[in-house]
């Protein structure tokens, strides 16, 4: 009997299997006992009542608090985009000149890479801000790195662009 339970937790992942405990605990704490007595539990539902009371309760806030967690960093995530659009919409024209440099012209939207040269104040500005970020502490010469933008940059930036709040024709381009 052992070997079967350790065969079981060793193919099944473990989030499955409290979730399965959770299901029985909710039935044997839950149904009423004009059923529990039609599938013959009563005995057994008698027997481990405790344990299952215990078992529901633990779980239960277990699932809250897994809950809780997953809608506190949505609410989070959403504050950190909103902050960084607002960052966004108040970058200097110098600063909006070097984001451009990820503008894929024949694609017509933002890539991910470009290279800067790492001792650029503007650049400096822009990583700071979380805009971009260094991507290789290899440079490229001697002082030119790989950066990248963001992928919350990236993807506003695009859709910017397919708003048509950012205009690119031919190399002057318009930010509103």
């Amino acid at each position: 009997m052992k070997e079967v339970i350790k065969n079981i937790f060793d193919k099944v992942e473990f989030s499955i299997i409290v979730f399965t405990i959770y299901l029985v605990t909710i039935f044997f704490s839950l149904i009423p006992e004009s059923i529990i007595k039609q599938l013959s539990l009563l005995d057994f539902k008698t027997k481990y009542q405790f344990i299952f009371s215990i078992c529901f309760v633990v779980l239960t806030c277990y699932y809250i608090a897994l809950l809780a967690k997953k809608i506190i960093e949505k609410i989070n995530n959403r504050r950190f985009i909103s902050t960084r659009k607002k960052l966004m919409k108040k970058i200097s024209p110098e600063e909006k000149q070097y984001i451009m440099k990820f503008y894929n012209f024949d694609e017509k939207r933002f890539d991910t890479s470009a290279k800067f040269d790492i001792s650029d104040a503007i650049v400096t500005l822009l990583e700071h801000k979380q805009i971009i970020c260094r991507g290789s502490n290899l440079s490229v010469g001697f002082s030119t790195f790989s950066y990248f933008l963001q992928p919350w940059a990236q993807e506003y930036l695009n859709e910017q662009v397919g708003m048509g709040n950012i205009v690119v024709k031919d190399d002057k381009i318009s930010w509103k």
